[in-house]
């Protein structure tokens, strides 16, 4: 059976690298092509071109170590394993799409990828964990299962294995999440298509789902409940309910979100992107006085707001923001960040009193000593003098 699939792979790959060759390249004389074949307990590749092979194959190794880390699903080996083509023709992508699945009768999976100098990293990646994914369901719980994976999963595991080979990005995706909100991980959860579903949004509620549950056993048979179509989402609010009850403002990602952003953060600010960036959150243009329209005009006042929810919500938003940003704000303003978000847990979590009053004082004298130290030090090294 094996030999005759090989067979049929190395027809199709002939077929389509002639009508590829024959547009790029002539040759004198009869040529046969030669494909490339790299077969795994998981996948197996066809191209025309042996690196590309050799990189795909890598691709769906790393796919399989990612699945794995969150959830049980995949068996030693899949009796049927997933067929990937690398289509040079095109041939078999309708609409220009960069890959398509197509899912047979027998937990036959085959993936062609459309192979040219375009596709992008990330397409791969989706297509690779998208196919493995459908397998594995269809291999676990039938054929009937396959419709019902959820988008935000195969979106969360795809960006987990393109970030494996651009963690650079993440800079860019700690800066992106910093300001994450319900609304984005409610759309997440709600998307039922692919090209809803944020991926990076995805990623951030997969080091949610790990920032609340410790326990690997417990961890992975929630993701494999979610792989069966079962809404997990009220399952993990209970969870964190329920191991912090203290914390009932708190969202159920938060603290994910905010170690995932810290794994990855450089250097520190400038003392001027410190001072911009805690100007920012202190700024009141954001918060309104739902009962007269005005303005609040500063956060003496806002201190008296702690039960409205829409100014809550505001608030939990900058708490989020500071405690991501701690270790990247400048030394200088270190203090002043901290009393901020000091100042803005007492609205959310205590009853307003003195020790809100004075939290607020000595964030504005934190505020002020930085600033003019700031001053101080700019003007020392403008001065020639401070040079001698």
């Amino acid at each position: 059976m094996l030999l005759l699939r090989k067979i049929c792979l190395y027809l199709f790959s002939f077929l389509g690298y002639q009508v590829f060759s024959s547009k790029l390249c002539a040759t004198e004389g009869p040529y046969v092509a030669t494909p490339a074949i790299e077969s795994s307990a998981y996948f197996e590749i066809v191209g025309m071109d042996r690196k590309s092979v050799y990189i795909i194959g890598q691709i769906g190794q790393a796919s399989v170590k990612v699945c794995n880390r969150y959830s049980n699903i995949l068996p030693k080996s899949f009796p049927q394993r997933v067929t990937v083509i690398l289509d040079t023709s095109l041939a078999n992508l309708p609409n220009q799409k960069s890959y398509q699945l197509t899912v047979k009768k027998g937990g036959f999976v085959e993936l062609y990828i459309g192979w040219h100098e375009e596709i992008e990293l990330n397409e791969i990646c989706q297509a690779i964990m998208e196919a493995l994914l459908i397998r594995a369901v269809y291999y676990r719980y039938g054929p009937s299962a396959v419709k019902d994976i959820p988008p935000w999963v195969v979106a969360g595991l795809s960006e987990s294995l393109f970030i494996r080979f651009k963690p650079a990005l993440m800079d860019a995706y700690a800066l992106k999440l910093s300001d994450l909100s319900s609304k984005e991980v409610e759309a997440v959860f709600n998307a039922t298509d692919k090209e809803m579903c944020d991926s990076i949004v995805a990623l951030a509620v997969f080091a949610g789902i790990e920032s609340i549950i410790s326990n690997d056993e417990v961890f992975t048979q929630i993701l494999d409940l979610s792989l069966k179509g079962v809404p997990i989402q009220e399952r993990l609010i209970s969870v964190f309910r329920a191991s912090n009850p203290e914390s009932a403002d708190m969202l159920w990602w938060e603290q994910g979100v905010r170690s995932l952003c810290f794994r990855h953060r450089g250097a520190v600010d400038t003392m001027e992107a410190s001072r911009l960036w805690l100007k920012e959150l202190a700024n009141m243009d954001a918060f309104v006085d739902r009962r007269s329209g005005a303005t609040i005009r500063n956060l003496r006042e806002l201190a008296q707001y702690g039960d409205d929810e829409q100014i809550r919500e505001i608030i939990r938003g900058r708490r989020s923001k500071i405690m991501s940003g701690m270790l990247q704000v400048n030394p200088l303003y270190y203090n002043v960040a901290q009393s901020l978000g000091q100042f803005y847990e007492q609205i959310l979590f205590e009853e307003p009193g003195f020790k809100r009053t004075t939290t607020l004082v000595n964030y504005l004298n934190d505020l002020n000593s930085a600033q003019l130290m700031q001053s101080l030090v700019v003007d020392a090294l403008l001065d020639p003098k401070s040079r001698d």
